[in-house]
This record gives C-alpha cells, sequence and structure tokens, in this order.
C-alpha cells in the first residue's frame, strides 16, 4: 500500500511537471489574450498587457503581468480607467491548460485609477460590470488585494482634482451587485492629512458607480498622535464624479469624546463638507480646549489638521448640551463651524457659564502663515465673583455689568510652537462689591459705604503674563477711585496706582500684594488752598 502511494505521488508530480512545462513555452501573447480575456468576461472593459507576463510554477500557480491598462468605455474623451504597475494572481492549471483563466488571489500594485467625467459628462465606470458576457459568474473568488494605489477624482467641467492614497485595499473577493468584505489602509490629501487612517466594513455594490459601506469603522491618527478618530456608521457613496458620500447612524469618538454625527461631502473644485454633531454631555477642560485653540496658530503650515481644513469647505454644527470641568460648567453650548477658501469661522451662540451668559466667534485665517487666529467674546455677567471662580481665578469683584475682549493668539514666551491669547477689552459693572474699596476708604470721614459700589468701568489689557485696567474708574457714595491697576497670572500678584477723590480728601495709593490678600501703600496729597 505504502509504495502505491508514493508511486501515485510521484506519477502526479510528474505529470504536473509536464503540464507546467507546457505553460511555461505556451506563447506569451497567448497567456496575455487568454487574461485580457478573463477581465473583459468578468467586466465588460477591455484591457492592454503593455508589459511582460511571467509564470511561477511554486507555491502554486501564478501569474504576473507588469503594466497592465483598463481602457475607458467606448468614445470616452479621457484617461484610462486604470493603470497598474504590476497585477499578479493565481490560476488554476486545468483550467488554464483548457484556455481560460479561474483566478483568485489576486493584487494589484501602484495602480493608479482615473475617476473622471468627460466633456459630455460620461463617467469613466460607465457599464463597468454590466456589460460582462453571458454565463459568467456573478461571483470572481477572492481576496482581491489593491497595494499603493492612488485614486484621482476629476471632472472635464472643472478644474483641479481630488486624490485619496491607498496604502492597502482588502476585498473577500469581487463581487458584483452582492456584499463583499472591505478594508482601506492609506490616506487623504497631499500632503497627507493623516498619520494613519484605516477603514473596515461591508460593502454593497450598486449601479453607476454607487456603493454603500455598511458597519463601517474608520480609525485615523493626526499630527503625530495628538488627535485620534474613530467613526462609525453606515456610508452610501457615489464615485462617478463628482464624488458624493453620505453618513448616516454616525458615532464619533474624538480623543475620548463622543458625539452623534450625520454628514455628506460632495466632491468639487472645492471639496464640500457638512456634518451635525451632538452629546449631551462633553467632559473637557474648556481652559485647556482654548489653549489648543490658540495653539493651531503655531502649527507647521504641513500639519495634518491644517491640511484637512486647507482642504475642503464645510459646514458642522455642534451641539454639546453640556460641557463640565474643573468647576467651569456650560450649558446649552450651540457651535457653528464654517469654512471657506481656507478661512475658518466658528461662532458661539449665547451659552449659560457660572455668573454669566455667554457669546463669541473665533476666526482662524489659513492663508497667511502663520496661520492668524481671532477671537470676540461678549459676556452679560449676572455675577462676577462666580465669573472668576468658574475661571480659577480668586472671586475679588463681584458685580453685574458687561465684559468684551478681542484676541488674537500669539506665540508663547521661549515656546514657538505655542500660543498665548493677547488682546483689549472693557469691563462695566455696576450695583457691586470690591473688598479692597474698604481698604482705601479706611482714614475718611464721614459716612462709609463700605466695599460696595455704584459703577466700575475700565479698560482691558491681556498678555500672556498679566491682566491689566488701564483707565480704571470707580464711584462710590463716598468716593471716586481712578487709575490703572492689573495682576500677573501666574501668581496673581496685584499691581497698581490708584487716585482717590473723597469729600474732604484726596489720595494716592499704591497697590502690591495679591488678588486674595491685597495691600495697599497711602501716600497723601496736599490740598492747594482756597483762593
Amino acid at each position: 500500500m505504502r509504495n502505491a502511494v508514493v508511486i501515485l505521488a510521484a506519477a502526479a508530480i510528474m505529470v504536473l511537471g509536464v503540464i507546467g512545462s507546457g505553460i511555461i513555452f505556451l506563447d506569451e501573447q497567448r497567456l496575455k489574450s487568454l487574461v485580457a480575456q478573463h477581465v473583459e468576461n468578468h467586466t465588460g472593459r477591455r484591457i492592454e498587457i503593455r508589459g511582460p507576463l511571467r509564470v511561477r510554477l511554486f507555491p502554486g500557480l501564478r501569474l504576473s503581468a507588469e503594466q497592465v491598462i483598463m481602457l475607458p468605455p467606448d468614445d470616452f474623451d479621457g484617461p484610462e480607467l486604470f493603470r497598474a504597475e504590476r497585477v499578479d494572481m493565481r490560476v488554476r492549471i486545468l483550467a488554464l491548460v483548457r484556455g481560460r483563466v479561474d483566478a483568485s488571489d489576486v493584487r494589484l500594485s501602484g495602480a493608479r485609477i482615473n475617476l473622471h467625467t468627460d466633456p459630455a459628462g460620461r463617467s469613466s465606470l460607465e457599464g463597468l460590470g454590466r456589460d460582462r458576457a453571458p454565463g459568467i459568474a456573478d461571483w470572481t473568488s477572492g481576496p482581491v488585494t489593491l497595494e499603493h494605489a492612488v485614486v484621482n477624482f476629476s471632472d472635464a467641467g472643472r478644474s483641479g482634482r481630488e486624490v485619496l492614497e491607498m496604502e492597502r485595499i482588502d476585498l473577500a473577493g469581487v463581487a458584483p451587485g452582492r456584499p463583499v468584505e472591505f478594508r482601506f489602509r492609506g490616506n487623504m490629501e497631499e500632503p497627507a492629512a493623516f498619520d494613519s487612517l484605516e477603514v473596515d466594513g461591508l460593502l454593497v455594490p450598486g449601479g453607476n458607480g454607487a456603493a454603500r459601506l455598511s458597519n463601517m469603522r474608520l480609525q485615523a491618527s493626526m499630527d503625530g498622535g495628538r488627535y485620534q478618530l474613530e467613526l462609525r456608521g453606515n456610508v452610501s457613496y457615489v464615485a462617478e464624479p463628482p464624488m458624493r458620500l453620505e453618513l448616516d447612524g454616525g458615532q464619533l469618538i474624538f480623543n475620548e469624546h463622543r458625539f452623534l454625527v450625520e454628514g455628506n461631502y460632495l466632491a468639487g473644485d472645492r471639496p464640500y463638507l457638512s456634518a451635525a454633531l451632538a452629546s449631551d454631555f462633553f467632559d473637557v477642560d474648556v481652559l485647556a480646549l482654548a489653549q489648543k485653540l490658540g495653539d493651531l496658530s503655531r502649527q507647521p503650515s504641513d500639519a495634518g489638521l491644517l491640511t484637512a481644513l486647507r482642504g475642503f469647505d464645510f459646514d458642522v454644527a455642534v451641539d454639546l448640551g453640556r460641557v463640565a470641568e474643573l468647576g467651569l460648567v456650560l450649558n446649552g453650548v450651540v457651535l457653528a463651524m464654517e469654512g471657506r477658501s481656507g478661512l475658518v469661522a466658528l461662532a458661539l451662540e449665547p451659552t449659560e457659564i457660572p455668573g454669566a451668559l455667554l457669546a463669541g466667534s473665533a476666526s482662524l485665517d489659513l492663508r497667511q502663515q502663520p496661520p492668524l487666529i481671532e477671537s470676540l467674546l461678549a459676556a452679560d455677567i449676572s455675577s462676577m465673583a462666580a465669573l472668576l471662580e468658574s475661571l480659577r481665578l480668586s472671586p475679588f469683584i463681584d458685580g453685574q455689568g458687561n465684559l468684551i475682549l478681542d484676541l488674537e493668539a500669539t506665540a508663547a514666551a521661549g515656546d514657538p510652537g505655542s500660543a498665548a491669547w493677547a488682546g483689549s477689552g472693557t469691563l462695566e459693572l455696576w450695583d457691586g462689591s470690591w473688598p479692597l474699596l474698604a481698604d482705601l476708604k479706611q482714614g475718611a470721614t464721614g459716612g462709609i459705604d463700605g466695599p460696595r459700589f455704584e459703577l466700575l468701568r475700565t479698560d482691558l489689557l491681556l498678555s500672556e503674563t498679566t491682566l491689566k485696567a488701564p483707565g480704571l474708574r470707580l464711584v462710590s457714595e463716598d468716593l471716586v477711585v481712578s487709575g490703572e491697576t492689573g495682576f500677573l497670572f501666574a501668581d496673581q500678584a496685584l499691581f497698581g496706582r490708584l487716585h482717590l477723590d473723597g469729600a474732604e480728601r484726596m489720595e494716592l495709593v499704591e497697590l502690591a500684594g495679591s488678588l486674595a490678600d491685597p495691600l495697599v501703600v497711602r501716600t497723601p496729597l496736599v490740598l492747594p488752598p482756597a483762593q
């Protein structure tokens, strides 16, 4: 029995060797013709193999063709549908001997795919897969892999093009009209917008280049891992230029923050994105978020996030519900972001924060280098003390009023890659209380109204290290205070010089100490004699 098995195995090897030898010595043009016919039968498109075609016997019989071109539809005015540096496939020996190709495990390397619309409005995808030969099975065994491919989206009716770089795409097979497992590894934009980009899902092909990617999961990293993205949902896709994408049932995780998201993407001279994001609770350090927004102005021009923001126009609505971190709670946060030709605008609708109703806007101008970022904030204040406390400052003053700040992100001292906010503004408070005022009134005669005041108004100057209040004027029942004051952010050290004008005295005082523990240094003024 053992000898019979050995003899049969030897005979099989000899037969395979003879068949393999015959295949090797088949005319190369004959093999090219068989491969071309196989592709045309399944796709309805002709291909040309302009480079050599080689046969390998081990492991398994494989055909490897170089410089493979798939032609566009007849009378199409545009580039070929794709050009691949190399196409490699496994084939069955017996099928090849019988004069046909039965392919599986297909690999395309270095492909350039052109999704183009010609002047007559015809797509390079027109009719693909619908005109395959009669009797050809729907299923072509897989897997099918594309490596190092580039997809060009273009339209004869408009200038410019879009580019999608693909490190790797894996399909479980080619199944016209049937779902197939899909995996994408690659990038977008030039230069690359992401550190890495991966997409997985179930691809359901449709007609005229349409498809739906169900149970999609996208994972991406940007700017050296600073930003991590994960997106889940279902994407409807139309490849015919202009390419269109629609996301439904989406869930976005951005640096561990979760959102529900719906969106649409439309290719064009300037690709356009429309999206709506919502979250009931957004747990974030609001002040750190403001710092990160400012840091965008210090990023290099080829940073991934800036590349993405420059690459397309967009309208994004964000409803965060409630935002909380370290005492600063924002309720009913609604943001609107708009991007047009490299100019990004952000608007904050009136939002409740401790002690105030806050509204504002910001703009990021990517048309210049370094990018310019500016912000305008306005607060309708119900309690200045509560607002200061939420900003992690000593509640050194209280009152009702309004605050306006016009700010710009500038380079932080000693760190050109980071930014600090600087600018100017105004503050007006009424019916308030300033504990320092009680110290200023010490030694005065007559009725003293304690630390309360009727009106306080001042200009504001904000830098990376200080907040100054030049032109301060405070009016109380028995005293008028004018001058300049301010404090350092690092240790809240107080400084300034104030002029006191009371019913029976004038006095100049220097301020020192800190916001929580102020120190008043007095310099009495001599009143001129009455004339």
